[in-house]
């Protein structure tokens, strides 16, 4: 891989398009926080009427995602994303290689952007698929296809529920959670970005609160309430259905489809060294504000 270098040029820095959005504006902080993301499709090998394919692993009659990484085919990538301040625009000139990193490998491609080359640095990354209508989401961390679950060394490389960590009201979103539901029952947000299996299962208690936890979990979400990378590029950037913490409702067609998976990665911002660091992104995913509220 090329040698990483660091940018002061602005591409990634879009002009925002016109939004029917009613959210307000987020508050601008100095320096700005902000980081790159992209959402890539991963298809599986895994369908017994397919040469070549897998066991496809059932528990309890439903199915799983593969355990072993031939069990994936290689992924279709999305767009390259930029949120800064609670803005998501496009970042320009970056894309995605399928070009396997780390040694040994974490994850099965990278992005950068040409003139001159820039390879952002990886923050952090997580695999979810949405398994069935009664299992609902599964999550791995990092890139799922890179490593053998089904002999995995510990608990953080297994197949999860998705779940949640509990902290002042905030729903953290987790691998590996104590908790199944949400801690509120009422949020703009639960509709398109959980199905109701999530919700708090008791109607008593304060619906205040919000869902904060790891962004490339919470950003799969996202992307799976549409079908596609055209679809989230349209909620993104159209809609602006994301917007600060505000989650503002889209109308376009769910995308929790059965044994669809995405592998989703956030990068650090090489054009803003002092806003996007390991622990600036960190504060997005733990701080007392939640990602949506």
């Amino acid at each position: 891989m090329a040698s990483r270098h660091k940018s002061s040029r602005g591409h990634s820095s879009s002009k925002a398009h016109s939004s029917s959005s009613t959210a307000a504006a987020p508050v601008p902080t100095w320096p700005p926080v902000s980081f790159l993301f992209i959402v890539n499709e991963l298809p599986t090998n895994d369908d017994p009427e397919s040469p070549g394919s897998v066991e496809t692993q059932f528990v309890d009659g439903r199915w799983r995602p593969p355990v072993v990484m031939a069990g994936y085919f290689p992924q279709t990538p999305g767009y390259v994303y930029k949120w800064c301040n609670g803005v998501v625009s496009l970042a320009e000139g970056y894309q995605w290689v399928a070009q396997p990193i780390g040694n040994p490998v974490y994850a099965q491609g990278t992005i950068f952007a040409n003139g001159p080359q820039v390879w952002p640095a990886f923050y952090r990354a997580a695999t979810v698929f949405f398994c069935n209508r009664f299992d609902q989401f599964f999550t791995a961390r990092g890139d799922a296809s890179t490593r053998n679950t089904s002999r995995a060394e510990g608990p953080e490389d297994w197949w999860h529920p998705l779940a949640f960590r509990h902290e002042n009201g905030i729903s953290r979103a987790d691998h590996a959670g104590s908790h199944e539901h949400l801690a509120v029952r009422s949020a703009s947000w639960i509709n398109q970005l959980l199905p109701n299996a999530y919700r708090r299962e008791s109607t008593h208690g304060s619906n205040q609160g919000g869902l904060g936890g790891l962004l490339p979990i919470v950003i799969a979400l996202i992307a799976f309430s549409c079908t596609g990378r055209n679809e989230l590029h349209r909620v993104l950037l159209h809609d602006r259905a994301w917007v600060g913490h505000t989650w503002t409702r889209h109308e376009r067609e769910t995308g929790r489809i059965s044994r669809r998976g995405l592998v989703c990665t956030v990068f650090l911002d090489p054009d803003n060294t002092q806003g996007s660091t390991y622990e600036t992104v960190q504060a997005v995913e733990e701080g007392n504000v939640p990602i949506f509220r």
